[in-house]
């Protein structure tokens, strides 16, 4: 019987290591100490057999340093080296600590190192399963921002837009709306709201405010010189030899919220009212109470007439120097109408609804000529002779009469949203014009013609990025009461989202190299474009 037969091993001696695999190795001789039956020790044959199979095993299955044979003289049979115990022989191995120690340790080390390999195996099995997760979760959010078509170029989209915008388009709408001339500007703004909505627009609305307006009297305003009593019109034509279409003049030649009544004085030449101007007036002339005669430009209005007024000037007259004028336009006979409202609803003024305390009245190049005395001048491509009294030369004495009447009445905005793909972390582009003035209506149809090609374009499925916000104000002429009274109501969108505004209240002067004028945030967009336009389709 071999040491792999038995089925109970134990370690030879205290020396001896712990087991390893099925291999027993032992320091010394082998000792068996067996617990058997009395029927077992029967059974046993001799002893020197039974010790000699013992120690042939113990070399076939490596012991190490089996010493010395044994002689037989010297061995005892192993009947007599065994002890009768009342147990048997599983309760005896078991009660030995090597056997103990032994079986212990193995099975607590293989199940350490199974619980190991377990562990591992399952962080690495969820470090891949997040990985994984990552990565489609990535997929999956940018596949859903990629856009189900991708935008037209920039440049084919301005080319597609300035095809549909057409000069035939433009003169048709234009006409269409001069038809409407004579109409309220309720009905002007509603007739351009159903435009909008056939064009396409699906978000427009028509706002309406009541305001305080400054209009012109039942009476034309006018200037008389009082040497001669002869009375003239604001664009210079006799009084006496007034025809029926002065009267429509008549709403285009006066200075809206002006001071009312007549006033009498000396006519004074202060050429653009600077200061400079002003004060070589006062040292040569008493400027109470009397009427100035101002050339526009060179200084916004309000701040000449805020001069005028602490000078002591009781009266001003307006007018354009034909060297101001542009190139090749007459203007000797236009008369012109101002406003005197810095911008929205002058409910607040005083008394009689005046913004101010002078008498403001525009004339004509010709009738200040007139009244200035001032000899024939004239305008050749290189020098400009500026309209001015000659020295010495008497100042005439004239009254003028302000007739201009204040009503309260409604003013109508139009506006429209072609809403962007950015929403709802939107920005607003704001184009505006208006449709309150009798200029022939050129303003509203290019508005219109140019939403009539953007709404083509979405059509065929294009959005823009940013929300275009269309505005045709009212009051404009007046003061731009439409618009301030409107973006009062809307400040805080504005604040949160506009970002620019397009103004096509006059889109397009002279004849020349086309020019624009922009904030400085947009003056390389209006150069971009501007090269853009200068290379044909």
């Amino acid at each position: 019987m071999s040491c792999d037969f038995m089925a109970y091993r134990k370690v030879c001696d205290a020396q001896a290591g712990p087991l390893d695999g099925e291999v027993l190795r032992c320091s010394g001789s082998l000792e068996l100490d067996w617990d058997l039956d009395k029927e077992e020790l029967q059974e046993a044959g001799p002893s020197s057999e039974r010790t000699q199979m013992q120690h042939g095993d113990c070399q076939r299955s490596g012991c190490s340093d089996p010493g010395p044979d044994p002689d037989p003289e010297f061995m005892e049979p192993i009947q007599n080296s065994v002890s009768v115990s009342p147990h048997g022989r599983f309760e005896r191995l078991q009660e030995d600590p090597n056997y103990i120690s032994h079986f212990t340790r193995t099975t607590g080390h293989k199940g350490q190192r199974r619980l190991h390999c377990f562990i591992l195996r399952y962080f690495l099995a969820g470090v891949g399963i997040f990985v994984l997760g990552i990565l489609v979760g990535w997929f999956i959010h940018t596949s859903s921002k990629r856009p189900t078509a991708p935008p037209p170029e920039s440049l084919d989209l301005l080319e597609e837009l300035l095809r549909g915008i057409k000069a035939d388009k433009i003169d048709a709408l234009q006409k269409s709306f001069s038809s409407l001339a004579g109409d309220s500007e309720e009905s002007r703004a509603r007739y351009l709201y159903r435009q909008w909505v056939g064009l396409g627009l699906t978000d427009v609305h028509l706002y309406n405010h009541t305001v305080l307006l400054s209009l012109p009297g039942s009476t034309p305003n006018t200037i008389t010189d009082r040497s001669s009593h002869q009375c003239f019109l604001p664009h210079g034509t006799p009084c006496d030899q007034r025809g029926p279409t002065d009267l429509l003049k008549q709403q285009f030649s006066y200075a809206a919220y002006s001071a009312v009544g007549s006033v009498q004085g000396e006519v004074v030449d202060v050429q653009y009212a600077s200061v400079e101007d002003l004060r070589r007036a006062k040292d040569s002339l008493n400027l109470t109470n009397q009427i100035a005669v101002v050339k526009l430009g060179q200084a916004p209005l309000l701040y000449k007439l805020s001069l005028l007024s602490d000078f002591g000037f009781r009266g001003v007259l307006l007018y354009i120097d034909p060297c101001d004028a542009p190139p090749g336009r007459n203007i000797w006979h236009e008369a012109f109408r101002v406003t005197l409202n810095p911008g929205g609803n002058p409910s607040f003024a005083g008394s009689g609804g005046s913004l101010t305390s002078l008498l403001v009245q525009p004339i004509s190049a010709f009738l200040a000529k007139t009244l200035l005395s001032s000899p024939s001048v004239g305008q050749g491509a290189d020098a400009c002779t500026l309209l001015s009294m000659p020295p010495n030369t008497e100042r005439k004495k004239i009254t003028v009469t302000i007739g201009n009447q204040m009503s309260y009445k409604k003013i109508y905005n139009v506006v429209g949203y072609l809403k962007g793909r950015k929403n709802p972390a939107d920005r607003h582009v704001l184009v505006g014009s208006r449709h309150d003035s009798n200029q022939g209506g050129g303003t509203s149809a290019i508005m219109t013609q140019l939403i009539a090609a953007l709404t083509e374009q979405t059509k065929q499925g294009w959005v823009p990025d940013r929300t275009t916000v269309f505005c045709s104000w009212g009051g404009t002429a007046l003061g731009n009461i439409g618009s301030y009274e409107w973006g009062k109501d809307n400040s805080v969108v504005l604040q949160s989202s506009a970002v620019a505004y397009v103004s096509l209240n006059s889109p397009v002067q002279g004849t020349e190299t086309l020019q624009a004028t922009a904030s400085p945030t947009l003056l390389q967009l209006t150069s971009d474009i501007q090269r853009l336009l200068s290379y044909p389709f």
